[in-house]
C-alpha cells in the first residue's frame, strides 16, 4: 500500500459528519463499525483525533483478534497522517477493538446476526449484510445492552454498505428466521 485511500476516504467522511453535528448542534460521542482490514477505522481515527479527540471509534472486528487488529489500524493510520504532513499519531489506546462478536469467525452467519439483520428491517427498514455490519449490529447492541455507552451518549452505528452480500446467504437466513417463528 503505497497511499492509504480508504482511509484518506474515511477522514473526509468524519469530516462530513462532524459538519452536520455541527450544523444540527449535536456532539458526536461514538461512532460504531465494522472492522475489517482496518482502513475504515484509521480513517474515522485520524479524522477525529485532528476534529473531535474525544469522540470514540468503536470496532466491532468481522476478520481478525483485537490485537491484530490494532497493529493494522495503528499503521494505517499513522501512515495517512504521514500522507497529509500532519505531525500526529494514533496511540495504542486510542483504537477500541471488540473482537467477542467475530464468534465462528470471518464471513460465518449466526443466528445473533440473523437476529439484528432481521431486528433493523423490520423495525427501521434498514438492510444489513451478514459479514460486515450484521456483526456490527450485533456488537452495538449488546455494548448497549451491557452499560458500554453512558446515559444520553450520541451513538453513530456507521453503515458501510455490503446489502449485495445477503443473496449469498438467503438461505442460511430464512433457516434461522423459521427456527424463531
Amino acid at each position: 500500500m503505497h497511499i492509504p485511500f480508504g482511509a484518506i476516504a474515511y477522514i473526509e467522511a468524519f469530516l462530513e459528519l462532524y459538519e452536520q453535528a455541527i450544523i444540527e448542534k449535536i456532539k458526536i460521542d461514538s461512532i460504531v463499525l465494522a472492522t475489517g482490514s482496518g482502513s475504515t477505522q484509521a480513517g474515522l481515527l485520524v479524522g477525529a483525533k485532528i476534529l473531535s479527540p474525544k469522540t470514540k471509534i468503536i470496532g466491532i472486528s468481522v476478520s481478525e483478534d483485537k490485537e491484530t487488529m490494532k497493529k493494522y489500524i495503528k499503521i494505517i493510520a499513522d501512515h495517512a497522517f504521514s500522507e497529509m504532513n500532519i505531525k500526529k499519531e494514533i496511540e495504542y489506546e486510542d483504537i477500541i477493538i471488540f473482537d467477542d462478536y467475530l464468534k465462528e469467525g470471518y464471513g460465518i452467519l449466526n443466528r445473533e446476526v440473523t437476529q439484528a439483520i432481521s431486528l433493523l428491517a423490520r423495525e427501521e427498514g434498514i438492510l444489513l449484510d451478514p459479514v460486515y455490519t450484521g456483526k456490527a449490529m450485533v456488537g452495538m447492541i449488546d455494548l448497549i445492552e451491557k452499560g458500554y455507552f453512558e446515559e444520553g451518549e450520541n451513538i453513530i452505528f456507521l453503515h458501510t454498505g455490503g446489502n449485495p452480500a445477503l443473496f449469498p446467504y438467503k438461505d442460511k437466513i430464512i433457516s434461522f428466521l423459521k427456527e424463531n417463528t
